[in-house]
């Protein structure tokens, strides 16, 4: 079991969990990681957090959910459908709920998985009562450091992943 910002969680292909391997689907060597947030500062701290990263990757964030929806339906490769999101859930016009509602009704897009991110405190739990899922929820934390924990989880679950 993975440690990501103190909160346990499997990776995907172990006992009982989703059997979605993006690596395999795509055969990619980076992974695509979308960034959902529209606090910028945030945005920033995270980009400069994923640098750490020793695998290559391919970060796009987004300002607001709506904008990465509309993304998300363009899509046509899957080379661009991303492996993993990062998504904060309190935002303006379309919320992380209501995004993470959309991509779990599409049936290509469903198994991504999406690390849920708030000040708010959110749990597992409060998303089943919605009828959504994430394969994490973490508080959104405060400085870089923190930051930077977070992205070195996602690149130890990725890792994980991939095996």
């Amino acid at each position: 079991m993975i440690q990501l910002h103190g909160v346990p969680f499997r990776a995907i292909g172990a006992a009982g969990a989703s059997e979605y391997n993006p690596i395999a689907m795509k055969n990619l060597t980076a992974p695509v990681v979308w960034l959902i947030d529209d606090a910028e500062n945030d945005r920033i701290l995270y980009q400069e957090a994923f640098r750490g990263w020793q695998t290559p990757l391919k970060l796009r964030a987004f300002g607001d959910a709506e904008e990465a929806l509309l993304s998300l339906r363009r899509q046509v490769s899957p080379s661009v459908v991303p492996d993993l999101i990062v998504l904060d859930l309190h935002m303006p016009r379309v919320n992380g709920f209501a995004f993470l509602a959309e991509l779990k009704r599409d049936p290509r897009l469903r198994e991504i998985p999406v690390f849920v991110v708030s000040d708010h405190p959110v749990t597992r739990e409060v998303l089943g009562d919605y009828g959504l899922s994430a394969q994490a929820c973490l508080r959104k934390p405060a400085d870089l450091a923190g930051m930077v924990a977070i992205a070195a989880g996602l690149e130890e679950f990725w890792r994980a992943a991939k095996d």
